[in-house]
């Protein structure tokens, strides 16, 4: 009994300092400080942070297998069409997975927003994604504001976006 307690309080404990070292290794870097990145989306475009400075950026990354991405998407969706008028630009970044997997589970749930393919991985790396889904904002000076590690509802996500510069 008293072993798995503490296993469960061990593995509480890490889970809070990725949590800690997602957010605060992060927060305030902007694009000179090398967290910029070129993905390319579903139909072949380059998409780079530099180029949308002047914007508001959500970034979600993300997986099909990931069940709280999953439950997320359809919110990403709703903001999406609220905001796609707007200076918000958001970005789904797929971690890891075939365009063609990526490509099949956007277009049978009908996702309108901008998906790109960080096949290697290496994005989610160089932003310190330690779990998924993540969700990244940043202002439009190209820092980043909010750093959110795990699932977010509907309304979460629009308090973050609100408070962007």
């Amino acid at each position: 009994m008293k072993r798995s307690v503490l296993i469960w309080i061990i593995a509480i404990l890490l889970v809070a300092a990725a949590g800690y070292l997602v957010f605060f290794n992060n927060t305030g870097k902007s694009d000179e400080d090398g967290i910029g990145f070129k993905l390319q989306d579903l139909n072949g475009k380059e998409w780079s942070v530099k180029e949308l400075k002047g914007k508001r950026i959500f970034l979600n990354f993300w997986t099909t297998w990931c069940g709280y991405c999953k439950v997320e998407m359809p919110d990403l969706e709703r903001i999406y069409q609220e905001t796609k008028d707007t200076d918000l630009v958001i970005l789904a970044v797929n971690v890891a997975e075939s365009k063609q997997l990526v490509k099949s589970f956007v277009d049978n749930n009908k996702y309108s927003f901008t998906v790109l393919l960080d096949t290697g991985g290496e994005v989610s790396k160089q932003y310190n994604i330690s779990g998924l889904p993540t969700s990244i904002f940043i202002n439009s000076d190209g820092t980043i504001a909010e750093v959110w590690p795990g699932y977010m509802k509907y309304e979460q996500m629009l308090e973050y976006i609100n408070n962007l510069k």
